[in-house]
């Protein structure tokens, strides 16, 4: 099973869109609620997704951020354009291949670092530093400013810029551009069920990598030093603490 960690009061307007990533009293398991750092908790049967046989446990705990880079890119036309992803962690590299496989004609990996530059092109991706190069649609992966201005900066007019990194402060945009250019600029939060069954399907197919962006395993007795790597930007992508026994 992969389990979908959003807790939802289905009531709300956005609940009965079936637009629930957006609920008005979205709590989520882990931040909001207890989850799987607690010593136990419990979960909505609905919250539970059932995994091919034989399909990989790694992969299965790679569902979620995967399930957000599907419903990004759900967030713009990508069949035949030119596409760029800012940010090279794993929820970039994710959504490069997603892109990808829905038919990009081109997609650009965008990240200062080189070591992040190297792990997009093993998975097979274009990858280069910042160079001002012109987009149909950006997706800003990097959650700071910076990239959100590159990411306007970037696109085409008409184009699309789609906000899927997390910010803890406002962010300053340049207004005129977007309305001069036309440019959509759209927020992108977690998923939807919808979401979470693509995502196994691209994983079943083999149209994405996952096991590659885990650069580190730990068991679970080594969870501190499991947080620790995972502060290592420039060479953590994923972390994972295996459960044995």
């Amino acid at each position: 099973m992969a389990l979908e960690p959003s807790l939802t009061c289905g009531e709300c307007e956005a609940c009965r869109g079936g637009r629930y990533n957006i609920c008005e009293r979205l709590r989520v398991m882990g931040f909001q609620a207890p989850g799987a750092m607690a010593e136990r908790f419990v979960s909505p049967a609905r919250n539970l997704h059932r995994l091919p046989e034989g399909f990989d446990a790694e992969l299965g705990a790679m569902v979620e951020p995967l399930a957000v880079a599907v419903h990004a890119a759900a967030l713009a036309p990508l069949q035949g354009r030119d596409v760029a992803v800012l940010g090279a962690g794993a929820i970039g590299l994710l959504v490069a291949q997603v892109a990808r496989a829905y038919g990009a004609a081109r997609v650009d990996v965008v990240d200062p670092l080189e070591p992040r530059r190297r792990a997009a092109e093993a998975l097979g991706l274009r990858a280069k530093a910042p160079d001002g190069a012109k987009y149909h649609v950006l997706f800003e992966c990097a959650g700071n400013e910076k990239a959100l201005e590159a990411a306007i900066r970037g696109a085409r007019k008409g184009g699309s810029v789609v906000v899927v990194g997390v910010y803890g402060r406002p962010a300053t945009v340049s207004a005129g551009l977007i309305q001069d250019w036309e440019i959509g600029l759209k927020g992108s939060l977690m998923y939807t069920f919808r979401d979470y069954r693509e995502a196994i399907r691209l994983f079943a197919e083999g149209r994405v990598q996952g096991k590659p962006l885990v650069t580190h395993r730990f068991p679970l007795h080594e969870a501190g030093a499991a947080f620790a790597a995972a502060l290592g930007r420039e060479r953590a992508l994923k972390v994972m603490l295996l459960a044995q026994g």
